[in-house]
């Protein structure tokens, strides 16, 4: 067997292991990050609260910062168990869209020095 026919084998197995598992690992991942970073805003230790707390500035951060990270392991959860998954990939998208609504909102505090090439964290 030459290096081609090699290559064409684990490409073929690669293909069949992405198109039965690719989704179910996507969505462990992202579950578990959601999850985490969830976790993080909950108890405290975030490292994005206080730009989160800039960003929505007109709701109280104590309340905001572990609502969002009680609405992160929300999604988290129902990602990693596949519970209601319209649902949550609702909820996920709504947190996406207030992701990225702070570079609209409060470029002041998401980029550096005002340069949309050098995001904060």
């Amino acid at each position: 067997m030459d290096v081609r026919e090699l290559w064409v084998r684990v490409d073929q197995w690669m293909i069949h292991f992405m198109t039965v598992y690719g989704i179910r690992l996507l969505r462990i991942a992202l579950g578990t990050v959601f999850i985490w970073f969830g976790l993080l805003k909950v108890i405290g230790h975030s490292p994005v609260a206080n730009l989160v707390a800039h960003t929505v500035y007109w709701v109280s951060p104590e309340f905001f910062v572990p609502f969002l990270g009680v609405w992160e392991m929300l999604v988290g959860l129902g990602l990693l168990l596949a519970v209601a998954l319209r649902v949550t990939l609702f909820l996920f998208w709504l947190q996406m869209v207030g992701t990225f609504f702070v570079l609209v909102l409060r470029p002041d505090v998401a980029f550096q020095n005002g340069n949309p090439l050098l995001l904060t964290t």
